[in-house]
């Protein structure tokens, strides 16, 4: 709602009410008409009517200068002390005694206030015990005028004065406010940078340092090294890494020639960071370059410390490398709670959810995510960051845990709006997008997973990460292969194969969840080569076991057991899957078997198989936490008017082979094939070969 001046002005009997009986109505009528109702010159005018009710207002004068006429008439009806007080307090957004007597250098301001009771219009008490006070804004800056025209020396002496209470306070924020009024920017400068400088961030918070950086002009900005540092710490919590880069180097330039040991450490530090967000492949040769060479931690902080150890670990989760990434992480937590950083904790706390649920650990997992989401409400408000960023990781575990719903996308996609736009970093983008992508075809929602992938391509390349844009093509390649062959698919299959040709040494370091998926994706392409994706799903595989990646190894599982499947060798596709299940059951890691009604039918052939086999029975029981979780994610399926042979049938057709390759898998003669078809045909309403794959695909039938 939209308030204009004209609603805020008082109407001639308001005025009369407000002036109080003791002034005549003719007089009210008359200071109405000078002031044009404006309330605090209404009140201005009673206050002067009532210590010089002979004196006449200036006539003819518009409103607001009939306020600066009238707060010289209050002015000079006061005592001197009085006056002297108003003036100086003018300078302050708010003021209580002990502040009023450091700007003063007097000890009498309770005294004064006491004095001016008659003044409650214009001196605003801002708590119940009378604390705290404000000048009424229009009042403050009349006097404002009057103090810088008769004192200016004094005004900025004024200043310095409250921006010294309110460091010996605490509160830098407001000491570099009163600083920066005083243009005393030197004084700013020491001011932030005594507090930490980019350390603020990580010890009180995003908003405290842009606070402190806001009433500096950017010419005066510009010319700190350590200033630059610490705005493009901030630009990097911001999602601006290019305008973070650009400002380390402009402070390196401009401390070329300099050997100040903290420029070098703030330095450091920040670009540390930098490259976390920057993620090239350039940073993580660098990184083992550095770390090669160990850094002596005893002569930094702890702070700076913890933070160079969180930059260890998501390089080394960037790689693959969990079991350094928990040692490492040992470390930062140590740092960190040394330093008191609660942020610092909290990024802590985020590293080891994401290192516990790449490993599989769903519950480690859990705890720590939910202690990062309480720290960052219960310190940074609901509105923290953090708590996104927490959320984003929250959303993935539900996910894999089975536990989500079509219910929880939306919650997800808020979260992430946040992130997109602020602070987030590549392994948070691909957990999210590659969690909401399975969820969104466990739903099947194939319309949002495809507004998903541009959502992420668009972030991709606003900041330039490049395993995030490979790790979405593949999934957009995963989305093109429920639909009809195309070119598309031809070209990504190649690349996918030949990429998965690298690497001989099983060496996969930052592709390494790229590789993952590219095989798994692979497995559902029924036009590419059996034995070169076999190899590169088992060649996974091996690599998950080696580098723990248990939740990986899962879904890999599922991805062989549907290859198997695909290609006639049941007993196989049974075994994978078995393997794949045994290895969910430890932390119940439902949700790869729910992503393809065609897993979830090798699910179901296989319970039936072992159910009457005493020893699979924690198989079974997770084949049946699977099939139950799966009618509460989708409706029931259409597929259940096809037997399970003719389903089968179904999918060697959609895979491009004859009656004969089929009757070949299947170990069946042609016939019978023949036969099948005939009544999936019937059954589809179709009379064609190609008819009844696309019916069968717009039915969900098969992917």
């Amino acid at each position: 709602m939209e308030i204009s001046a004209e609603q805020l002005r008082l109407s001639k009997q308001e005025t009369i009410y407000a002036l109080g009986p003791s002034i005549a109505a003719d007089e009210a009528e008359a200071i109405f008409e000078q002031t044009e109702g404006w309330p605090v010159a209404v009140q201005l005018a009673r206050v002067q009517k009532q210590a010089r009710p002979s004196l006449p207002l200036k006539a003819g004068a518009p409103g607001s200068l009939v306020a600066t006429y009238l707060t010289e008439q209050v002015l000079a009806s006061l005592d001197d002390d009085v006056r002297d007080f108003l003036l100086a307090v003018s300078i302050l957004d708010r003021f209580n005694p002990e502040l009023a007597n450091a700007v003063r250098k007097r000890d009498d301001s309770w005294r004064l206030i006491d004095c001016l009771t008659h003044l409650t219009a214009l001196i605003v008490p801002l708590d119940i015990e009378g604390d705290w006070y404000r000048l009424h804004h229009l009042f403050a800056e009349c006097l404002l005028q009057t103090l810088c025209r008769e004192a200016p020396a004094r005004m900025t002496e004024l200043r310095r004065r409250a921006s010294q209470w309110y460091a010996e306070k605490g509160d830098i924020v407001e000491a570099v406010k009163y600083a920066a009024a005083a243009k005393d920017y030197n004084k700013c400068e020491s001011l932030i940078l005594d507090a930490g400088g980019w350390r603020v961030i990580l010890t009180d918070g995003i908003g405290v340092l842009r606070r402190m950086l806001r009433p500096i002009p950017s010419e005066v900005l510009d010319a700190s090294a350590r200033l630059l540092v610490a705005r493009a710490y901030l630009h990097c919590k911001d999602g601006e890494q290019r305008q973070a880069r650009a400002l380390l180097e402009k402070a390196k330039i401009l401390q070329c020639s300099s050997n100040d040991n903290a420029f070098i450490r703030d330095f450091r530090t920040v670009e540390s960071m930098l490259h976390v967000y920057e993620d090239t492949e350039e940073w993580v040769r660098a990184w083992k370059a550095v770390h090669q060479n160990e850094i002596d931690f005893s002569a930094i902080t702890p702070l700076e410390a913890g933070t160079i150890k969180c930059e260890e670990v998501v390089a080394q989760i960037s790689v693959g490398d969990f079991d350094d990434a928990a040692a490492s992480l040992k470390s930062a937590f140590a740092y960190m709670r040394q330093s008191g950083s609660v942020l610092g904790l909290n990024y802590c706390y985020l590293h080891a959810g994401v290192m516990a649920l790449h490993r599989g650990e769903l519950n480690i997992a859990q705890a720590n995510i939910s202690r990062a989401l309480e720290l960052a409400e219960n310190n940074f408000g609901s509105d923290s960051g953090l708590k996104y960023v927490a959320s984003v990781l929250d959303f993935a575990l539900s996910v894999w845990k089975g536990a989500a719903t079509a219910h929880d996308i939306e919650t997800f996609s808020n979260a992430l709006a946040h992130v997109e736009e602020y602070d987030g970093w590549a392994d948070i983008y691909i957990i999210g997008l590659d969690a909401a992508f399975h969820l969104a075809l466990q739903c099947d929602q194939d319309a949002f997973a495809e507004q998903l992938c541009a959502r992420f391509e668009a972030v991709a390349r606003h900041r330039n990460l490049e395993r995030l844009e490979n790790f979405n093509d593949i999934l957009k390649y995963f989305l093109e292969l429920r639909r009809s062959p195309s070119k598309q698919q031809e070209r990504m299959r190649e690349r996918l194969l030949s990429w998965q040709a690298t690497d001989a040494d099983g060496q996969l370091g930052r592709a390494w969840q790229e590789y993952f998926i590219g095989a798994a994706t692979l497995a559902r392409d029924a036009r590419a080569a059996f034995d070169r994706v076999a190899h590169a799903i088992d060649r996974s595989m091996d690599h998950a076991r080696r580098c723990g990646a248990n939740l990986h190894l899962v879904r890999l599982g599922t991805a062989k057991a549907l290859l198997l499947q695909r290609n006639g060798m049941r007993q196989e596709s049974r075994e994978a899957l078995t393997e794949a299940i045994k290895i969910a059951s430890r932390q119940e890691i439902l949700g790869p078997f729910l992503c393809e009604s065609a897993m979830l039918r090798i699910v179901k052939a296989a319970r039936d198989f072992f159910r009457t086999d005493e020893g699979a029975i924690i198989v079974t029981d997770i084949m049946a936490d699977v099939l139950a979780r799966a009618t509460v994610l989708r409706p029931p399926e259409l597929g259940q008017v096809l037997s399970d042979r003719e389903q089968e049938i179904l999918e060697q057709l959609a895979g491009g082979k004859t009656n004969k390759e089929i009757a070949r898998h299947l170990e069946l003669t042609e016939n019978t094939v023949k036969f099948h078809l005939k009544n999936v045909f019937s059954k589809l309403s179709v009379n064609r070969r190609t008819q009844a794959i696309a019916e069968a695909r717009r039915m969900n039938l098969i992917e």
